[in-house]
């Protein structure tokens, strides 16, 4: 039979160490899935809202936490013998301990204690006592202290776990009717938010496995909100307009049932409560700037493109509402994805526009840039001015062309008359003797064109031209002259010997 039982209980506990390796392989799985689905660049943080029971150097009230108790039913009269070296007094006994620890043995950090013990009589034969209570450790915390609410534009819980350590002793719990719950409530002074269905822990005799309360230790528990982590973290988000206040209940509820001398008793601590929080903190995008065109800019290009300048502090994808018009409050027109907006069509001419960008980032946090404005170009004009106009050959003539309106910077082109052409806006200009028409042409960025009316410039021939010109008529005449003063002297003579 020895054997027999020694091989039963080497099988058990080959089986207990196949589930324990099943159930680490499970949580490992699940821990790789959440982690999974954190989405890269979604900036989730961590934090955890630890709510130490003491510590070194620490009282009871430094912790935060109230500690009580009250009896419901008999006495508990056996408590202070069997939890002597914590009280002197019978009933549950609840309080903050500095010398008990759960965490690490170390007993720097303290647990929340609680001891009680009942035990039937045998004045008149086997006689049970039953005493029934409830231990309470409730401590307030403000979510300010662990979340950047004051520094970020929004935060979002996304998920959230309450965890504690606890450990349940005794020698002597073992009577059917016994019974230890741990429960748990989270509330907001107003609102309370519904844990777990089931306590927590729950210790009954009457169940075979829990017969060895030696065993009964249950490290890093988590605890859920009925529906999950999710529900745990919309009720910290809900309260979040009005207060970040909270308050934590542990609540442990004491039923023992004492035969004769056989007493029930037991010890509990709870230690290292904590909500483990995840969350992503958001700031508003920064306002839009460097505008194009410029604020208040004039002599603007009808065909401009707007453009700003916009960023986010957590690099965010951003979207753009852009409002545009000829009002102080300029309407919705469109929405991009790109700093820039290109109205459709040309703008009206010397006309003031005014616009505003609307930021979004991915979070849907809003900022609204001011209000800018610009006045388009009016039509473009120029003057063309010569000068002078009239002259003797070679004739230097000065050109002017000065536009207004249009949208600068402008191209110029003159045509002479004569064949030349220049790009200068105040060219000078050299004619030969003849009559011209001189032109200027004007080119706005926005692709405007203006030409000047036809300017005439007549020069004259110069000294060399004349000579040129009379020289074979000038000979012709001097040699007719010649001529006639030879004939004329020939008659002279004639007359003169016919006379002698």
């Amino acid at each position: 039979m020895g054997n027999a039982m020694r091989g039963g209980r080497a099988a058990g506990i080959r089986r207990r160490e196949t589930i324990r390796s099943s159930v680490v392989a499970v949580v490992a799985l699940l821990c790789i899935a959440l982690l999974g689905s954190i989405a890269p660049g979604a900036r989730a943080h961590t934090t955890t809202v630890r709510m130490n029971f003491g510590g070194a150097g620490e009282n009871f009230e430094d912790t935060g936490w109230s500690a009580d108790s009250t009896v419901t039913q008999d006495d508990f009269d056996d408590t202070s013998s069997s939890c002597s070296a914590w009280t002197s007094v019978d009933g549950i006994y609840s309080a903050v301990r500095d010398d008990q620890d759960l965490t690490d043995g170390t007993a720097s950090q303290g647990a929340w204690s609680v001891c009680a013990a009942e035990e039937g009589h045998n004045t008149f034969g086997n006689v049970a006592e039953l005493s029934a209570g409830v231990a309470t450790v409730q401590r307030a915390f403000d979510l300010d202290d662990y979340l950047p609410y004051a520094s970020s534009d929004r935060v979002t819980i996304t998920s959230a776990e309450l965890r504690l350590d606890h450990r349940m002793y005794s020698e002597r719990y073992d009577n059917v009717g016994s019974l230890v719950e741990l429960s748990v409530r989270l509330g907001d002074g107003t609102n309370n938010l519904p844990m777990t269905q089931a306590p927590v822990a729950r210790y009954d005799p009457y169940f075979p496995d829990q017969r060895d309360p030696n065993h009964f230790v249950n490290d890093r528990t988590i605890i859920t909100a009925s529906g999950g982590t999710e529900a745990l973290a919309n009720f910290l988000n809900t309260r979040e307009t009005a207060t970040h206040r909270f308050e934590l209940v542990f609540r442990l509820y004491v039923r023992l049932v004492g035969w004769d001398d056989d007493r029930e008793w037991f010890t509990f601590s709870v230690d290292d409560a904590r909500i483990e929080i995840t969350y992503t903190a958001s700031n508003r995008p920064s306002a839009p700037s460097n505008p194009v065109p410029t604020n208040g800019g004039t002599n603007v290009d009808s065909n401009v493109t707007l453009r700003w300048t916009a960023n986010d502090p957590e690099g965010d994808d951003l979207s753009f509402r852009v409002h545009f018009g000829t009002t102080t409050e300029p309407p919705f027109v469109a929405e991009t994805t790109r700093p820039e907006y290109d109205p459709a069509g040309s703008l009206q001419l010397d006309t003031r526009y005014y616009w505003q960008i609307r930021i979004e980032d991915e979070d849907g946090l809003e900022t609204l840039g001011p209000v800018w404005s610009f006045t388009t170009s009016a039509e473009l004009s120029a003057t063309a001015t010569a000068g002078p106009r009239e002259g003797t050959e070679p004739l230097s003539v000065v050109f002017a062309c000065n536009p207004t309106g249009g949208s600068p910077p402008y191209a110029f082109e003159w045509t002479f008359g004569d064949g030349q052409t220049s790009a200068l806006q105040n060219p000078t200009h050299t004619y030969k003797a003849g009559n011209f028409l001189a032109q200027c042409r004007v080119t706005d960025q926005a692709g405007q064109i203006w030409v000047s009316p036809a300017i005439p410039i007549s020069a004259a021939p110069g000294i060399g031209g004349i000579a040129l010109l009379w020289l074979v008529p000038a000979i012709v005449v001097a040699f007719a002259v010649a001529g006639i003063m030879v004939l004329l002297a020939r008659r002279r003579r004639r007359g003169g010997e016919e006379r002698t």
